[in-house]
């Protein structure tokens, strides 16, 4: 991976399910997590596939419906099409194959306007057995093992956020929804005396999605959890920060007053987009 040309040509791979050795994936995996403008470049090309599949299939009507559906409209719509060029223009297959075109420059220039900038200096290393993404990763593993179990079992997140209050959460938890993903359930983990709230989402393939939350607050003074300085501040600068093994990614970011570590076995490719 010597420039940034070879990872566009990784990219690329990446998404047609070209890179079959787990070598070449860990590599590319460690690329990305170096440079966010990397992760963008990802999600970028994902999305033009996405809406090229989606949007720009050219498919042949068969005459026999042609027939039915002219049959169907009147002489009077016609007429009526016929005298207004706007109406014509906007049903002409030239006008819809623009649309597409222009519904894939519109998600690029959006994702454009929210590109990462480059950081050329390294966050911190996150070490300690209080660090909050040291610990994220140990409740996933442990979760994984069966260590760490589902304490409530719901799919309703407001049944969820009743849960860690009544278990002694003192904090307003943040429970999303996503596609693909349901909701399977909550536990509360104990660390220092302070309880914390966790929640839990399978999909069919049996991949799941893990939140570990924690309000600012606990980071502040001499707190029992804890983020490097320059990485919190990067959080509060509205930035994910995501850390790739090679079996999981870890993605820290800030929502309202809390930090949420996100944490999947997934794919980037199954991975939800609000994710």
């Amino acid at each position: 991976m010597e420039n940034k040309k070879n990872i566009k040509e990784l990219i690329t791979a990446y998404l047609d399910n070209e890179l079959k050795s787990q070598e070449e994936l860990n590599d590319f995996m460690r690329e990305i997590e170096k440079d966010p403008s990397f992760e963008f470049d990802l999600k970028t090309e994902a999305l033009t596939k996405k809406l090229i599949n989606k949007k720009a299939v050219n498919r042949v009507t068969p005459d026999k419906i042609k027939r039915n559906i002219r049959e169907k409209i009147s002489r009077e719509q016609i007429i009526r099409v016929r005298k207004n060029p706007l109406i014509s223009k906007i049903y002409s297959p030239k006008f819809i194959s623009y649309s597409t075109v222009g519904i894939i420059i519109l998600a690029l220039l959006l994702l454009l306007i929210n590109r990462p900038k480059q950081t050329l200096n390294n966050i911190s290393e996150q070490t300690g057995n209080n660090n909050m993404l040291v610990l994220a990763q140990s409740y996933f593993k442990n979760f994984l093992n069966g260590d760490n179990k589902i304490q409530f079992t719901s799919d309703n997140p407001e049944e969820i956020k009743n849960f860690f209050q009544d278990k002694g959460v003192k904090y307003v938890t943040f429970v999303p929804t996503y596609n693909n993903y349901s909701l399977a359930g909550a536990l509360v983990s104990e660390h220092h005396g302070e309880k914390f709230a966790h929640h839990i989402y399978t999909a069919k393939n049996g991949k799941i999605i893990y939140i570990f939350q924690v309000h600012e607050n606990y980071f502040q003074g001499d707190s029992i959890i804890q983020l490097s300085e320059d990485l919190l501040n990067y959080l509060r600068n509205g930035n994910k920060y995501i850390s790739r093994q090679s079996n999981f990614v870890t993605v820290l970011r800030k929502q309202n007053d809390n930090v949420l570590a996100f944490i999947s076995n997934s794919t980037d490719k199954e991975l939800p987009d609000n994710f």
